[in-house]
This record gives structure tokens, sequence and C-alpha cells, in this order.
């Protein structure tokens, strides 16, 4: 084992993810999830889409069931989350990079499994919403998207 990854009583987690190669997002991610967080995909979604699909996905799919059961962000008879890229990365997918979580997300948008949107209340904010075609996820996937976190 190389010497600068032995570990040593004196380490803390972060020395020991430093030595790793993590990225300032990563290190500021592991200071607030000591523990991580656990992402949780559908696995019909992933083979149709990839596994960085199928976790945004579902993570899509738990903010608008979040947001549906306090009525939040409900525009154009649909509920809705949102994000930049950079609050994504930085809150939810510090192991993905910009292209890779960019990717990700125009492969659902290019099948319309998720929905674009904008209901910022000023134009210069860049926040985008997204939302789920739950008909199409029926005619694709016969089944919701509520089922999809269950399964």
């Amino acid at each position: 084992m190389p010497a600068e990854f032995r570990i040593r009583k004196e380490d803390t987690r972060i020395d020991l993810l430093k030595k790793r190669g993590l990225s300032k997002i990563q290190l500021a991610y592991a200071s607030r999830h000591p523990l991580g967080m656990t992402n949780y995909f559908n696995s019909l979604i992933a083979c149709a889409y990839g596994v960085n699909s199928a976790i945004f996905f579902n993570h899509v799919s738990f903010w608008i069931k979040h947001n549906e059961e306090r009525k939040m962000n409900y525009f154009e008879d649909r509920y809705w989350t949102y994000g930049t890229l950079e609050f994504l990365l930085d809150q939810y997918f510090p192991y993905l990079s910009v292209s890779m979580l960019r990717t990700a997300i125009d492969k659902l948008l290019d099948d319309r499994i998720i929905i674009r949107g904008n209901f910022n209340k000023h134009g210069y904010d860049q926040t985008t919403w997204y939302s789920i075609d739950n008909n199409r996820v029926k005619r694709i996937f016969d089944y919701g998207h509520i089922d999809l976190l269950i399964l």
C-alpha cells in the first residue's frame, strides 16, 4: 500500500478522504453528511437510461412526492422540484461531474420522462425546474412514478 494511503491513528475521516484526492465539493459534502447518503434507483430506468439517470429520476420523484404532500411548487397541473446543476452536485451528487449529471438529465429529457420548466420569479435566476411526465412513464414502464419509489 502506498505510504500516502496508510491510515494513522491521528488521521480524521476528512484527512483520509483528502488522501484519496476528493474535490473541495466532495470534501464539503463529506463534512455535511458524515455517514453519506444512500441513493436508490429503479433497475428498469437504469437499464433504459443508465444508473446516473435512474438515480436522478428517483431524486426528482422523491422531491415531487415531498412537494405534493406539502402542496408546494404546483404549476401547470403538476408538482415540480428545482435546482441548479451546481446545487444538485453540491448537495446530492458530489460523485458526479457536471457533464455526467447533465448527460443523465438530458437522457431523461430527450425521452420526455422528465420535463423542464422555469417558474423563477427573476429573469436572472438560472434555477431549472423538473417534473415527471407520469403519462409517458406509465406508457413506457406500465406504472407511475410513485410506484417507482417503493420497488
